[in-house]
């Protein structure tokens, strides 16, 4: 069965990090949220900001962005308000940062 919500699994990401991909990963949780963890490199665009449109002045409409949040459930909903603006090189991480925080050993870098 496919997700009707396109989704990138951790360590395909991983790997397109490690590689130097050029992508936009956006943290789509609260402040308090990102104070705690968060995938070096992303940047914060909490949740609300995606259905009040203030997030789509801070996207790059050149580059596909990956976005995450807790476990998969916001992300897959800003994903969402992205395609009804007709934004469609868009993923979003499958089991959110949870996922990525419990890949195997040495398929997990914190430090890219």
């Amino acid at each position: 069965m496919t997700s009707a919500v396109p989704e990138i699994s951790p360590t395909d990401l991983y790997r397109l990090i490690d590689k130097g991909a050029t992508l936009q990963l956006i943290d789509v949780r609260e402040p308090d949220e990102w104070a705690e963890s968060r995938i070096d490199g992303a940047v914060l665009i909490p949740q609300g900001e995606f259905f009040d449109g203030g997030a789509f002045a801070k996207l790059k409409k050149d580059i596909p962005i990956v976005l995450y949040c807790r476990s998969g459930r916001r992300s897959a909903a800003c994903l969402s308000v992205m395609a009804e603006k007709g934004i469609t090189d868009a993923v979003h991480l499958q089991g959110g940062i949870l996922a990525w925080n419990t890949m195997q050993p040495g398929t997990n870098d914190q430090s890219l």
